[in-house]
């Protein structure tokens, strides 16, 4: 009898981990997950660890292969689906230098409107910046701050610590630490 071909279906959500064993045919055989905190700061950001998130992968994965051991052995693949529009500054070897600034978070916006502002604007935008950004991308930045864009100027600029220095993280992650309020999922 041949082995079934069974995916390793991951879902990082804004509330949880999800995780499923799924045929190549679509039959689910087994879903766990793994609640994520969400940290509400006291400026109005949201973010997330990227330490909580992989622990949560690992914890959630280990429970549903023990509960499905008998069809463990046939995973071929892992297939992810990720929250979009999150920002996390690493360091040169991948590691997070602090939590991950999630879609939802507007911190950015008084960022890029002081980057992209210039004498002649377009709701704000300086019309050359507007011609260069539809010529590179073809589309601009949201405005709204909830895009890369105005999360890594909101870096930038607010966070000098975790912009400049590999030293920084832990220093950000403490100050976080007295000053973020944290809301468990």
């Amino acid at each position: 009898m041949e082995a079934r071909k069974i995916i390793l279906s991951v879902d990082m959500g804004t509330s949880s981990v999800k995780v499923a064993l799924i045929t190549v045919d679509g039959q689910v055989l087994g879903w766990e997950s793994e609640p994520l905190e969400l940290i509400l700061t006291q400026d109005g950001g949201t973010e997330q660890s990227p330490q909580e998130w992989w622990q949560a992968f690992i914890n959630a994965s280990k429970r549903l292969l023990s509960k499905k051991s008998d069809v463990a052995k046939d995973v071929f693949a892992v297939c992810c689906s990720t929250q979009g529009e999150g920002t996390i500054a690493v360091d040169k070897q991948g590691q997070p230098l602090s939590n991950c600034i999630l879609w939802m978070d507007m911190r950015g916006a008084k960022n890029l409107k002081k980057q992209l502002k210039g004498v002649i604007n377009i709701d704000g935008v300086a019309l050359s910046k507007v011609l260069y950004y539809i010529r590179l991308t073809g589309g601009m930045p949201s405005m709204t701050g909830k895009d890369p864009s105005g999360h890594m100027l909101y870096i930038r600029d607010e966070m000098p610590q975790v912009y400049n220095s590999e030293k920084g993280y832990q220093e950000y992650r403490d100050k976080g630490k007295k000053k973020g309020k944290r809301k468990k999922n």
